[in-house]
């Protein structure tokens, strides 16, 4: 049973490269045949309903998967691996670079565009920090750190309003409507990683929600840099963003990678059983409780 309870920890994070790599393909091909670049909507629907559907269900299996295995689940405190290294100093250059690019954009758009970009701006900078502060300060815990993941989480819900107060497309521009939700679950995310540096991480919850981050950091990135190099023009108007995105799906994935390697690095008994590498004996029976049990079975 503790192996099986293994494979299902495993195959839970496994996910991730798998629906990646087809949703992907999916939206990638969508994009380069059926996609009307004046119109900005697909004109044969069913390979983004194929795909949005995958998500859908993927969703919805890995919510009662994690729901039911809540207890096999834990998350780690630790940025000392390179994978965590070098994606967080990535995504800290490209959050910077975003923040500008968003800002030097948006002075012909309106008053309340204007000022979430700028805010937006801000909250890169604090982003930035956190992912600088990870890489050379990995045991990045207590209150003050877990403040530093504040701004990123600004920064995600600050741009899904962008991407809904902006002008250029409508609201259920397909591509915009991806982005949205990529960048609401990135809020989770990050908030997730503030519970750890607090200490009250939830951590089957923040599991899923990193394995769902990574999946449509994924679907949203690689389709609209792939549309980009082939078009030439970007699917969203800012290309920073599709770079962001992409860093993001690399660091969530680094954060999977990890948690995966815990159980070499880290000995805690608290590690071993949530990976299931130890297997705890089963408390004896005493055998006045056992003289019981067979006295109630006899009447």
């Amino acid at each position: 049973m503790a192996k099986k309870n293994h494979h299902l920890y495993l195959l839970f994070f496994l996910t991730v490269p798998t629906v990646s790599v087809i949703t992907v393909l999916l939206r990638t091909v969508a994009l380069l045949t059926v996609y009307d670049p004046d119109a900005r909507y697909f004109n044969v629907n069913t390979l983004p309903i194929v795909c949005a559907a995958l998500l859908i269900g993927v969703a919805v299996v890995l919510g009662i998967f994690t729901h039911e295995m809540r207890d096999f689940f834990l998350f780690t405190a630790d940025y000392r691996d390179l994978p965590t290294l070098f994606s967080g100093i990535f995504t800290a250059i490209v959050m910077l670079f975003f923040g500008v690019t968003l800002l030097l954009s948006s002075f012909s758009e309106g008053v309340a565009v204007l000022i979430i970009a700028i805010l937006c701006t801000l909250a890169s900078l604090g982003g930035a920090a956190h992912f600088v502060l990870h890489a050379f300060h990995a045991g990045a815990t207590g209150r003050a750190k877990a403040m530093t993941a504040l701004p990123s989480a600004a920064l995600a819900i600050l741009y899904a309003l962008y991407l809904y107060f902006e002008g250029t497309m409508m609201l259920n521009n397909p591509a915009k409507v991806l982005a949205q939700c990529a960048w609401v679950l990135a809020v989770f995310f990050f908030l997730g990683e503030a519970r750890i540096a607090l200490g009250r991480a939830k951590w089957a919850l923040h599991s899923y929600v990193t394995v769902m981050t990574a999946i449509l950091m994924a679907t949203l990135s690689l389709p609209n840099l792939i549309y980009h190099a082939v078009r030439g023009t970007p699917l969203l108007g800012n290309t920073a963003q599709d770079f962001l995105a992409l860093a993001l799906f690399l660091y969530t994935l680094a954060r999977l990678f990890a948690l995966l390697c815990t159980h070499s690095r880290e000995g805690t008994a608290e590690i071993a059983y949530a990976t299931d590498f130890a297997a705890t004996p089963a408390p004896a029976i005493p055998a006045e409780k056992e003289n019981t049990d067979e006295e109630a079975t006899d009447r």
